[in-house]
């Protein structure tokens, strides 16, 4: 144990978990190791070694023999470093190197073999969320015979807490926020100790907790381990101890039931707890104290100080498990107790042994002899300068749930390019573009059965995103993996289970074996906007987009220059920025097919094909989506500690991991390259004709809001009517007339035309509303529609809820849709359907000619449409402090980001409850805004015409959705507006409402 002074209310500890060992002050202290024994009599402590000086002294672990201990101080460069001495106080000897003055050593373990793994910042790398100033540790390897070091983890922030697993794996706590919420993603992590094999152990995707320190395995058990949950803006190093079991379960899934639309008061602390789960969906068997307790996964910034302690004062740190329900602990249990050392039990039961006033007793360990684990065998091969990765089938996992076999052709492969230290973090990489540089390394081939073999370059933290045959990234990792020297790296499938296996059945991959990365237009490197997509638009786009942007109704962006082109393109694309929900995402969640920019290409932009492009500027405009709109390339690292970051980052990476990449270099070759490019010609689209006048005029239309009353009143049966869906749960319908209407829109996307003149020949139902998500989950409860994306860092929920019972469901597929329709056909007999195309437009437009039923884009929609207006301008996050639940922050307007009508203002923010907008002239409501709707059509051109197969209900082709969402500008929505997504997609702004074909509805009135 470590009695410390106490002069301040650190006790030796690091004041946030953000931080790690060197933030903390090196000198000014007053401690020592120490034995305490005759614990049955009157306790005795006996110093054990004491630094000469005011160093600093924590760390401390023994071997297992416990004839010898490490521990963390300050060297004679005053920096960091791992000593050894032995349990008698003697044979005192630093471990670590001295010849390295620049770099810190701290929070070793011995592994099985004698080795020891411990934490540096030798990877020169910055904490990301405070720009660079906090320096990253990662993990390597030391061998004490000869002070040799190996780097074995290669991370974006900080390792911490090494121990060694009962089967002789290395289990660490691992930070990493790749596009993913920094405060609530630190997982739990294990690797062999030669850096093989890291995989995750419990965490993934998990909100909670929010940090887990100081796990240890329980030594009777064989997957339990006992750590501290402790808070991000909280109290460092110290909080509630818990028992997790990562053999029950690998995270703690957060399936929140809101209660209103809004999370609380902004402004104002706030903790979120989910549905609480039983260990067996969890791994988490218990607090201590805490019995007979299910353990809450509350989602709280500064979990301790705002939760835990409003429930019991108590501080916990350093738990040192004796069996699995025993555990020594330093423990305080009151704000105004000592730190001492208990001994506490999963009966809620805790002595003290042992206190000393005006001190501190920390880190307890049993100075007796444990069992040696086994030792795992090296299975590196340093000489190699790759490693392999194989796949046994990419379908297999929730990663690609749903997806069609056949769908991914090949695997886009990069690597992160991480900030240093004094400059890091997301404003410098793009605007809501993720944090960290990402290089491309090239393209790896996708059997048909699913299976993939490629080698990779070993040391390096690689990602994976499958694409579809016209290279759009299907599914992104937003995380990464990475091979040791030689190492052989399988997965199942995408995402799958820890516990799952490969399967038995040799797949085609491996009858090819691993075969080297195809290179991507060019030499590995990193992405940079003005060196891949800029081009692109000179060749297409520049010729016409040469003039000041503009933002409007419809906004005119400029390419004159790539600051330009790049501030005024990406809100044309739908990412996930900074810190998209923690969740696995849906397989498409962010596809290229969401993005306004592909889209709009896609139907023609004034002549501009996407078909037409060739393939490699489509290949670069999807690559640009897919890695999260990066507008730069390189860091170019100011000095630090006196010296070139960049020379001495690749200097150490050389010596530690047998790696040469530069990709400051690689960054400059492509800068030099950009800059002697030769010049691109535009390449003008053909000459486009104005849209000419139809002619086209439909019997009876248009006609007046009263007219279009009174025909549907004629209904003998009513112009309303409810289904009782069970369970108190209705589902409103509107009755809509037979006639004749002009389908399609002069004005609107070339998809839109030619019109023609459609007769919908039978009246029908339909729902008042969207389906919402009350009314889902009577048919799939499990199902959760989630959230929206907050846009900035520092969030302390999951996103702006969009899963409230009385919000419409969405990311719900085509067929998924398609089945609850069957399902509520056989519920209550009669023939529930989606609309077709025909049917949709006919009642939204409810005998209006205009884009609107209520006007056209001119009109101020703020009564009847939930469109993306001013409001939307105010979605950037910020800080307001710790657990605070964070006001929104408008972008500048010239921005026009989001996409929005500056000119309008409607009483909603994002998605709402559903019936809140004035209803047309036939009743229905939210027809355009708030969600899009499927229909049963498939995207075909027009002219649209019933009987040519496009509503035949089959997955083999796209559908469409109509009418436009909350986050679509009123030049992007309206009653003709078509969207295509594949059958199978989820969307984050899609739902759908139903029709029941027929007169009579044999169910209650409303």
């Amino acid at each position: 144990m470590i009695p410390s002074s106490i002069a301040s209310s650190d006790a030796g500890f690091v004041a946030h978990n953000f931080q790690n060992q060197t933030s903390m002050p090196r000198n000014g202290w007053d401690n020592e190791i120490a034995v305490l024994s005759n614990l049955r009599g009157r306790p005795r402590i006996d110093r054990l070694y004491k630094p000469s000086a005011d160093q600093i002294v924590r760390d401390v672990r023994l071997d297992f023999p416990a004839d010898r201990m490490l521990f963390s101080s300050i060297d004679a460069n005053g920096r960091w470093a791992v000593f050894e001495v032995r349990s008698d106080g003697s044979g005192l000897v630093q471990r670590t190197p001295t010849d390295y003055p620049d770099l810190d050593y701290f929070d070793a373990c011995y592994l099985p073999d004698g080795r020891i793994v411990l934490c540096s910042t030798g990877c020169y790398i910055g904490l990301p969320c405070l720009d660079g100033q906090g320096q990253v540790a990662n993990l390597y390897l030391l061998d004490p015979a000869t002070r040799s070091l190996r780097q074995l983890t290669f991370e974006q922030d900080s390792d911490a807490d090494p121990t060694v697993l009962n089967d002789g794996r290395v289990l660490y706590q691992r930070w990493e926020y790749s596009d993913i919420p920094h405060y609530f993603s630190r997982r739990r992590m294990t690797m062999n100790p030669d850096g093989t094999g890291q995989l995750a152990f419990h965490g993934s995707n998990s909100w909670f907790p929010t940090a887990f320190r100081f796990a240890r395995p329980v030594p009777d058990h064989p997957t339990r381990i006992a750590g501290i949950i402790s808070g991000h803006h909280d109290f460092g190093d110290c909080g509630r101890m818990a028992i997790l079991d990562p053999g029950l379960a690998g995270a703690y899934p957060f399936r929140f039931r809101p209660k209103s639309k809004q999370w609380g008061v902004e402004g104002e602390p706030i903790a979120v707890t989910p549905d609480i789960l039983p260990a067996a969906q969890t791994g988490f068997v218990q607090l201590v104290p805490g019995r007979g307790q299910t353990v809450a996964g509350t989602v709280c910034d500064a979990i301790i100080g705002h939760v835990y302690r409003k429930e019991r004062p108590a501080l916990t740190t350093h738990p040192y498990p004796l069996s699995s329900k025993y555990f020594l602990v330093s423990m305080k249990p009151t704000e105004r107790s000592l730190w001492g050392i208990y001994l506490v039990d999963v009966f809620d039961n805790a002595t003290l042994i042992a206190e000393i006033e005006d001190a501190g007793l920390f880190e307890p360990q049993l100075l007796a002899p444990r069992p040696r684990p086994p030792v795992i065998p090296d299975r590196v091969h340093l000489a190699s300068r790759t490693a392999d990765v194989h796949i046994a089938d990419i379908y297999s996992g929730p990663g690609l749930q749903g997806v069609p076999q056949g769908t991914v052709k090949s695997l886009r492969v990069f690597s992160y390019h991480f900030g240093y230290n004094a400059k890091a973090g997301f404003p410098l990489v793009g605007t809501q573009a993720g944090w960290d540089m990402k290089r491309v390394l090239g393209t790896a081939a996708v059997e048909p059965d699913g299976s993939a073999f490629f080698q990779i370059p070993a040391n390096t933290p690689v990602s994976i995103q499958p694409l579809d045959s016209e290279g759009r990234a299907v599914q992104l990792m937003r995380s990464w993996l990475v091979g040791m020297p030689g190492e052989l790296v399988s997965c199942v499938g995408c995402h799958e289970q820890r516990r799952e296996t490969l399967p038995a059945r040799r797949n085609l991959a491996q009858g090819r074996g691993a075969e080297p990365l195809q290179p991507w237009y060019g030499d590995p490197r990193p992405f940079n906007f003005a060196h891949e997509v800029f081009p692109v638009l000179e060749q297409y786009c520049l010729g016409c987009h040469d003039q000041p942007a503009t933002v409007g109704p419809r906004s005119n962006p400029c390419f004159k220059d790539p600051d330009t082109a790049y501030n005024t393109l990406h809100p044309y694309v739908h990412r996930p920025g900074v810190e998209a929900d923690m969740a696995l995402l849906n397989p498409m969640e962010y596809h290229a097919s969401t993005s306004a920019l592909i889209q709009m290409l896609e139907k023609g932009h004034h002549g501009v094909q996407l078909a037409a492009m060739n393939r490699e500027a489509r290949d670069r405009l999807y690559a640009w989506i897919d890695l999260n709109v990066p507008r730069a390339g390189s860091w170019n690292p100011p000095s630090f500690q006196d010296c070139d970051q960049r020379q001495r980052r690749c200097e150490l990476a050389r010596k530690f991991a047998n790696n040469d990449d530069d990709p400051e270099g690689e960054f400059a070759a492509a800068a030099e390259k950009f800059r002697n490019r030769t010049p691109i010609s535009f390449v003008a689209p053909p000459p486009q004709q104005p849209v000419q006048p139809d002619g086209l005029t439909a019997a009876g239309f248009p006609f007046s809001a009263s007219e279009a009353s009174l025909l549907q009143q004629a209904n003998p049966a009513g112009a309303r009517k409810a289904i009782d869906m069970g369970g108190g749960v209705t589902l409103s319908l509107a009755w809509i007339p037979a006639g004749q209407f002009v389908m399609g829109s002069l004005d609107g996307a070339p998809d839109e035309r030619p019109r023609s003149v459609v007769q919908v020949n039978r009246p029908f139902w339909m729902a008042v509303t969207e389906v919402t998500n009350g009314q889902y989950a009577l048919f799939d409860p499990r199902h959760d529609t989630r959230y929206i994306d907050m846009h900035s860092l520092d969030r302390v929920v999951p996103g702006h809820i969009a899963n409230h019972p009385d919000q419409p469901a969405a990311r719900v597929s085509w067929s998924e849709a398609q089945r609850f329709c069957r399902w509520l056909s056989a519920k209550t007999g009669l023939a529930v359907r989606l609309p077709t195309e025909a049917q949709w437009e006919w009642a939204a437009r409810a005998g209006a000619e205009t884009q609107f039923f209520y006007g056209t884009m001119e009109t101020d929609f703020g009564r009847f449409a939930n469109l993306a207006d001013q409001a939307l301008r105010w979605y950037a996050m910020g800080y307001d402090g710790p657990s605070v639940l964070q006001r929104r922050n408008p972008y500048p307007p010239e921005m026009n980001f989001p996409l929005h009508d500056e000119r309008f203002r409607d009483p909603w923010f994002v998605v709402d409850y559903v019936a809140q907008t004035e209803a047309n002239a036939w009743g229905l409501r939210d027809m355009v805004g708030n969600v899009s709707e499927w229909t049963r059509s498939s995207y075909r051109p027009y002219p649209y015409r019933d009987d040519d197969g496009r509503n035949v209900e089959a997955d083999s082709e796209r559908r469409i959705a109509r009418g436009g969402s909350w986050a679509d500008r009123p030049a992007d929505a309206g009653s003709s507006v078509r969207r295509a997504y594949e059958p199978w997609q989820k969307v984050y702004d899609v739902g759908f409402r139903v029709v029941v074909e027929g007169t009579e509805v044999p169910e209650k009135r409303s």
